[in-house]
Formats: structure tokens, C-alpha cells, sequence
């Protein structure tokens, strides 16, 4: 019988989990910024090691407010990630003053997101958020913005200053 289990490690499994491991009782220690993965209340079984999105989005608009940026285009990946952070974006910036200017969705590990970026460069973004956290989707906007001449600043999560990205 299984007593405890570690991982997933991604929001969009976590997600489909967390309800099982709860039902049958076994502890369940994730990896994931999927907000529920923290809700003891729902999910007394499963414990969090990551930051949930809505809190890092929070983080994210104070950021942008210190910093007096205005416009703020965002890349995230559509899975559970991107579609719990987006959400949590449109709640947290514009009480900083700032306008999402464009949202762009697209699949885990896209290896040219240039398409994305150029809509994105089009709104004039003073910053440009990563929703992503995988290596491919990460290393796909930087090379999307080199391409494209892009100066604007890039918030991400820590994973954007993995070596390998």
C-alpha cells in the first residue's frame, strides 16, 4: 500500500492527481505552482513545495509597479500553468496602473514562438512576462526576442536562469 507520494512536478498532472491521493488518503508532496496544490482545506493530503501562481503573479505586479512600467505583454505556456497565472495577471495589474497589452497562449515546449513575440512586440510592451518554465519554451522567447529586436525587460520564473536555457 502506498503511503506517500512525491511529485508530480508539473502544474497540468498535479492537477489530476491531487484529487486521487486525497480520496485514498496517501500524503502527497508536489512540485507544482498549481494554487490548489496548497489548499489544505480541499486537499488536506497534498502538500506544495512551490510558490502558487496567483501569489507569483502578485509578485510579478509589484515588480512592475516599482518599476513604473506601464504596458506588459505576457507569453505563457497553455497548460494548468498558464491557465491559472493569466487569470491571476488580469486580477493583479491593472491596480498597479499597468494594462496587459496582449496574452499569448501557447503549447509546452513550442520551439519557435517568434509568431507569438512579434504580436506581442506589436503592443509596445514595457516588460514582457514568461509564463513558461520549461527549457524549450524559455530558450524559444529569448531566441523569439533576439530575433525580433525586442529591448524590453522579461520577468520568469526562476527556472529562466537555468545555464541550459
Amino acid at each position: 500500500m502506498v503511503k506517500f507520494l512525491i511529485g508530480p512536478f508539473l502544474s497540468s498532472p498535479t492537477s489530476v492527481v491531487m484529487p486521487v491521493v486525497n480520496q485514498a488518503k496517501v500524503l502527497n508532496i508536489n512540485e507544482s505552482a498549481f494554487p490548489n496544490a496548497g489548499n489544505a482545506k480541499s486537499f488536506p493530503y497534498t502538500f506544495a513545495r512551490e510558490t502558487p501562481s496567483t501569489l507569483i503573479a502578485q509578485l510579478f505586479a509589484n515588480f512592475i509597479k516599482a518599476n513604473g512600467w506601464k504596458r506588459v505583454g505576457v507569453i505563457a505556456v497553455n497548460n494548468a500553468l498558464g491557465q491559472t497565472l493569466v487569470p491571476a495577471l488580469q486580477q493583479v495589474i491593472p491596480p498597479t496602473g499597468a494594462t496587459i497589452t496582449k496574452v499569448e497562449l501557447v503549447p509546452a515546449g513550442t520551439p519557435d514562438v517568434t509568431p507569438q513575440m512579434s504580436t506581442i512586440k506589436g503592443t509596445n510592451p514595457d516588460v514582457v512576462i514568461m509564463g513558461l518554465t520549461d527549457d524549450p519554451g524559455m530558450t524559444a522567447v529569448i531566441k523569439a526576442k533576439i530575433q525580433l529586436s525586442m529591448t524590453s525587460p522579461r520577468l520568469g520564473y526562476s527556472s529562466s536562469a537555468n545555464p541550459g536555457t
